[in-house]
């Protein structure tokens, strides 16, 4: 069976459901748990106050891979010098703090050393798209190649905040419109596919800068909803649709801006009863509809999400005997050569 996938960053489960929008609800929604070790502390710039919240690459890392963080040693940035990365692992495990390992980093990277954001060939475990060999990512956060969750600079001057918030969120509308008509476009194009994901920012961007604009929330939400309806139609009925976020939206104390909530948000064209799924459940889910093994899709299971990971590891170890086997080989070639006998 085909499973489309669309992500949405930030999308709210109260205002789906104050709104009513019929085509993100589908048949089956709710709220997705989300463990605390995807959370992290991180500034808000637009108040300057440091939050404890779900953080966008941690959440899609366990969307993806079923796994924790932690349990892939995962870092949202490398560096692109491999020695670099294991002595910045090893700066973690010994407890440098971590004001002195930004200073080491800004001192690399005047020396010209650089940052990039991990993707598809960082993964030390399965992820959803290894479940299939005929897939498609389009703008896949901590997967796809280029993408970024950096949010353009906020101005210290004050006085034309307005003006930079207006730009910045018709720059998310615009990119919106982009990815629409690209991921209908592929829709129309293509059918040799087993599974699709396309991952959109705006309304995260939309949630934390209107969070008290209904009139606007309403608006970029009803074009969501629009979107997903038109997505729908250029797929049959036996496709599986699941509807993701990392988070939800919730008002940040007593300012207008809206914060991350703690809970995410999912939705399915089929009734599973899937009770308080966590973030890292909806692997095995997407592996058993890609099996075509939907009544289990809700049961996790241990045995059936080692299997991957067991195929993935047999191949790094042939390939690891496979040069070990020519290395013994090269250095009996040799040593024959030393003896006179070749």
């Amino acid at each position: 069976m085909k499973c489309m996938i669309l992500a949405f960053d930030g999308l709210e489960y109260n205002f789906v459901e104050i709104f009513d929008l019929e085509n993100l609800k589908q048949r089956e929604y709710g709220k997705v748990q989300l463990p605390k070790e995807c959370f992290k502390e991180v500034n808000l710039g637009y108040t300057n106050e440091m939050h404890k919240e779900p953080w966008t690459p941690l959440v899609w890392f366990s969307f993806l891979t079923g796994k924790l963080p932690k349990e892939d040693n995962f870092v949202v940035k490398k560096w692109d010098n491999k020695l670099l990365n294991v002595l910045r692992t090893l700066s973690v495990k010994i407890g440098l703090s971590r004001s002195m390992r930004s200073g080491i980093g800004k001192i690399l990277t005047s020396l010209g050393f650089s940052l990039r954001i991990f993707d598809r060939d960082d993964y030390k475990v399965p992820t959803i798209f290894d479940l299939t060999e005929k897939f498609h990512a389009t703008n896949v956060p901590v997967f796809s190649r280029g993408w970024t969750f950096e949010f353009e600079k906020i101005p210290d001057d004050f006085d034309n905040f307005e003006d930079f918030l207006n730009s910045a969120l018709t720059t998310e509308l615009r990119k919106f419109n982009e990815l629409r008509d690209q991921t209908l476009s592929f829709l129309e194009r293509n059918i040799d596919w087993n599974l699709a994901m396309v991952y959109f920012k705006t309304l995260d961007s939309f949630g934390e800068v209107c969070f008290e604009n209904t009139e606007k929330i309403r608006d970029i939400y009803s074009k969501v909803d629009k979107f997903v309806k038109e997505v729908k139609c250029k797929l049959n009925d036996k496709c599986f649709v699941l509807i993701i976020s990392d988070h939800g939206m919730e008002r940040l104390g007593k300012h207008s801006f809206g914060k991350h909530s703690n809970y995410a948000f999912y939705s399915m064209n089929r009734k599973l009863g899937l009770k308080n799924p966590k973030i890292t459940d909806f692997y095995l889910l997407i592996k058993n509809v890609l099996e075509d093994n939907l009544t289990q899709a809700s049961k996790p299971s241990k045995t059936t999400e080692k299997e991957v990971e067991n195929r993935r590891s047999i191949k790094r170890k042939a390939k690891r005997h496979q040069k070990w086997k020519k290395e013994d080989e090269d250095r009996m070639r040799e040593r024959l050569k030393q003896l006179g006998y070749i």
